[in-house]
């Protein structure tokens, strides 16, 4: 619930010269989280303030940038993006952010109690993928739980699933500069106590696995409809209790989970760190081989950045091997016929494919059968292409020209001309070939009328 006075005050004021705020749309223990706008572009944004009296206190300032910084390590769609950090003379401290419109898991669950197996894994899935991307930039975030996961709705498609609130992750690659920014002590607990990890609880070191338990019991609870842990009379009664009891059998409390399903959420929440599910991109490819879902699949881990998380599952991604894997039973192959233009389409077409027949492999023509225009190959010592045979064997020639497979045609004898039906066959044959011909004898003949005429004058 937001103070009314506060409201009062942070609307229309100015941080840092750049955002105006528009209203408060939560506050927490250290501050609040308010819409606004840029002042330049008028873009919406989120801006979380730290109050100016904690922004003094170095641990809390240091903590407070630790966030923006531990976010901006992490290029994930499944991680709320960051813009900006400072610091404002009348606001303190403050944090710009995406604006994300939807809710968070803490309230959907209170509106609904537990979420089908379907949907669970779903959220259970992006989570993982977007702290597997925090865990490979060497961000482990330890405050997991419901309110700091947010369903964002999308125009056309299921909600997508961020992180929220890095502020007291810790940076545990010693490469990077930002893992000198030790903002809690040994011993020092940080963290909500129904989400803690044992080790965590304790004290101790922690990593990856510790999001690992976190997500668990998270998904736990969406399942469930109720916590893992149960709420006690003090934080030291709960860490004892955490510490020496594991949560009870999911399929006891929610006996509609599939077995396999409840089998992986109880390797994510193991005691021992030795038998706990090892990281967040295991967990994911573990729900999805126990729960299929349409529409989602396992990535490697240099593809979890790459692919849509919500993408077709019968869609190649471009990132996917080219090996060809499963061939149609059907003996058909699928053909695309791409045509470059971008007004162009693409079209998907089925032609029947047929295997090629085995080649047979003939015997090299003899020596004696090299009557052809070619030479052998063998002799010529060239390679020749195999558009045209090498040799032509008459025989085989006189065979395929017949129809009907090579069984010459019933067709009548010719007849042998002699004599003057020789000599009339040959002067015909000749006129044919030459036109010419015609023109001079008929031009002969004309000449000889005209001198017949002249001599009988």
């Amino acid at each position: 619930m937001v103070d009314d006075a506060l409201e009062e005050r942070l609307s229309g004021a100015i941080v840092a010269g750049k955002y105006r705020v528009r209203r408060v749309v939560g506050s927490g223990s250290m501050g609040v989280v308010c819409e606004a706008e840029h002042l330049e572009i008028g873009k919406r944004l989120a801006i979380k303030l730290i109050d100016a009296s904690l922004a003094g206190m170095k641990d809390i300032a240091l903590r407070f940038r630790q966030e923006a910084r531990a976010a901006s390590l992490v290029e994930s769609q499944h991680i709320v993006q960051v813009f900006d950090v400072g610091a404002d003379d009348k606001l303190g401290l403050y944090l710009v952010m995406e604006f994300l419109t939807g809710e968070d898991v803490a309230k959907l669950l209170s509106r609904v109690k537990r979420l089908p197996p379907d949907e669970a894994v779903r959220i259970a899935v992006q989570v993982a993928r977007g702290l597997a991307k925090a865990h490979e930039a060497g961000v482990v975030h330890r405050d997991l739980k419901p309110a700091n996961i947010f369903l964002c709705d999308r125009e056309h498609d299921e909600p997508l699933v961020k992180i929220l609130d890095f502020g007291i992750s810790k940076v545990i690659d010693a490469s990077r500069a930002e893992s000198k920014l030790k903002l809690t002590r040994a011993g020092t607990v940080v963290g909500t106590p129904q989400y803690m990890s044992p080790e965590q609880a304790q004290g101790f070191s922690v990593d990856e696995r510790t999001d690992v338990w976190a997500l668990g019991l998270v998904l736990y609870e969406m399942l469930a409809g109720r916590p893992a842990y149960p709420e006690l009379a003090t934080y030291e009664q709960f860490i004892i209790f955490l510490v020496q009891n594991p949560p009870d059998p999911l399929r006891l409390v929610a006996p509609w989970v599939p077995a396999p399903l409840a089998q992986v959420v109880h390797q994510a929440i193991e005691h021992d760190l030795k038998s706990r599910i090892p990281n967040c991109l295991d967990l994911a490819r573990r729900l999805l081989e126990a729960h299929p879902l349409p529409g989602m699949r396992a990535s490697l881990p240099s593809r979890i950045d790459s692919a849509d998380t919500w993408a077709d599952g019968g869609v190649q991604s471009p990132y996917a091997s080219d090996d060809a894997e499963d061939e149609p039973a059907s003996g058909r192959k699928l053909a695309a016929v791409v045509v470059p233009p971008e007004d162009s389409l693409t079209i998907d077409v089925e032609m029947p494919f047929d295997a090629p027949p085995a080649r047979v492999q003939t015997p090299k023509p003899k020596a004696a059968m090299g009557s052809g225009v070619r030479r052998p190959a063998a002799e010529a010592n060239v390679e020749e292409s195999d558009d045209a045979p090498q040799f032509f064997d008459r025989r085989a020639l006189e065979k395929a020209a017949t129809p009907s497979g090579g069984i010459p045609s019933a067709a009548p004898p010719r007849q042998v001309a002699t004599g003057p039906a020789l000599a009339k066959a040959t002067v015909a044959s000749v006129l044919a070939r030459f036109p010419l011909a015609w023109a001079a004898i008929a031009f002969i003949a004309v000449g000889l009328v005209v001198a017949v005429a002249l001599a009988l004058r």
